[in-house]
């Protein structure tokens, strides 16, 4: 997300600064993220929740986004519990780095809004995440779409098993900047950046449409995606000075891309 930040200062009134995103819609509820900062609570309210992610854990990627430019305001709320946050959103992204923030009434809160909770605790490390995703998948009965920032094994609850995904950006860095490097660009646009992002959803999309993010084990294989996706934007946004790339058909620049890749595969070693 592209976000510019215009903050006033006033001391025990609502600061609100004006944040730009590029969210996929169609739109739903309220969501909102928890940022600690100074013993100030940061709610950032947002008026089209990226829908891409429901339809990750619904299968319904048939059914294309569209892409939206939309403003939002955020403010920052002296005092504010989680349970006033929950209250009011479908989603919840921890950015806090406290241990154990979102606590069950605050999660069951959020059922009253929907029946599938976007609940990503996205601290680091581990110890330091707002929930244990396996906790928030009993305390929704497995209606919650969790992520974590940390690595988490998958939660088996009832007779089903949920996948962790781990919102990372080092599944967007490697295919971006390698991208970047296969067409010479002169400069890493937003549009770029944008599509990466799209390119990684589409990957999750065909290969497991049950998953939020693929498994780390398949960084290579989504990799290899979104440069794909990022020379085309650069191509696109006039960008590219890789000549040797600018007629490729999506198949030509695919497999330009993977001969590019490189394995670390070496031969055998003997002492």
């Amino acid at each position: 997300a592209k976000r510019t930040h215009a903050v006033t200062t006033e001391s025990s009134a609502t600061i609100e600064k004006e944040s730009e995103f590029l969210l996929t819609s169609p739109p739903t509820a309220n969501a909102m993220s928890v940022t600690k900062r100074n013993g100030t609570t940061e709610l950032v309210d947002l008026n089209k929740i990226v829908r891409a992610v429901q339809r990750c854990a619904e299968g319904l990627h048939a059914v294309d986004p569209m892409r939206v430019a939309t403003r939002t305001i955020s403010g920052l709320y002296d005092g504010a519990s989680t349970r006033d946050i929950a209250a009011r959103a479908t989603a919840l992204l921890g950015f806090t780095g406290v241990p154990g923030l979102f606590k069950r009434a605050d999660i069951e809160t959020m059922l009253a809004s929907t029946p599938r909770p976007i609940v990503f605790p996205l601290s680091n490390p581990s110890s330091h995440v707002e929930a244990q995703p396996e906790d928030l998948i009993r305390w929704t009965d497995g209606g919650a779409i969790v992520a974590s920032g940390s690595p988490f094994p998958d939660v088996q609850y009832g007779d089903q098993r949920y996948p962790i995904g781990q919102g990372n950006n080092a599944f967007i860095f490697p295919g971006l900047g390698f991208g970047a490097i296969l067409a010479r660009v002169r400069e890493i646009t937003d549009e770029m950046v944008t599509e990466a992002a799209y390119a990684l959803a589409a990957y999750t999309a065909e290969h497991h449409p049950q998953r939020t993010y693929p498994p780390v084990a398949e960084l290579s294989q989504a990799s290899v995606q979104v440069a794909v996706a990022v020379i085309k934007q650069a191509l696109k946004d006039g960008v590219a000075t890789e000549f040797g790339v600018r007629h490729m058909s999506d198949d030509e620049l695919r497999a330009f891309v993977e001969r590019k890749f490189w394995e670390p595969k070496y031969l055998p070693y003997r002492s």
